[in-house]
């Protein structure tokens, strides 16, 4: 599945039975589910720029979630540190001018780090003239099913990715 933003590209696109290698760069990296009834797996660490937030959870990849989703205690760290101001509860505004010095947001699943810059994870960083939005959202889940992060599709307009059904498994690579 490739997920495109209006602003860089025209469309998005979803193949059936096959993987277009057009629309990724380097090799895929696969990794198992962890549950069939959603696209589970694990994530070994979630870090901004060289701290270390949150390790060892499940994430579920959606298409279906526009942000990522993660611990409301986790997702209100990350906002603090970036000084954002809370816009209604679980979602956080930024100051657009500091977009430059915020860090690297940095998610490692499958032994493999994945970088999102400021302007993958902030709604709007591309355009200063509007209000500059954190792609991140706090959610809690029931104890007996999290702490359980969603990459959304603010994941997945940077990260190609492949739901195989077939082989149980998911496979990333950066969006070409």
């Amino acid at each position: 599945m490739c997920i495109r933003d209006s602003i860089n590209a025209e469309y998005g696109e979803l193949n059936f039975g096959g993987i277009d290698k057009t629309k990724y760069t380097g090799e895929l990296t696969s990794v198992p589910l962890i549950a069939e009834n959603y696209w589970q797996t694990e994530m070994q660490s979630f870090a901004m720029g060289n701290q270390t937030i949150h390790t060892n959870a499940h994430i579920i990849v959606d298409s279906g979630t526009s942000l990522l989703t993660g611990p409301t205690a986790v997702v209100t760290q990350i906002a603090q540190m970036l000084g954002a101001n809370q816009l209604l509860p679980g979602r956080y505004l930024l100051d657009c001018s500091k977009i430059p010095t915020y860090p690297d947001m940095m998610i490692t699943i499958g032994g493999k780090t994945w970088v999102l810059k400021p302007e993958d994870y902030i709604i709007n960083a591309e355009n200063a003239n509007v209000e500059c939005i954190l792609g991140m959202m706090g959610m809690d889940m029931p104890p007996n099913v999290g702490p359980l992060w969603i990459m959304g599709d603010v994941f997945m307009k940077k990260v190609f990715t492949v739901f195989d059904y077939g082989q149980k498994m998911l496979h990333f690579a950066y969006a070409a």
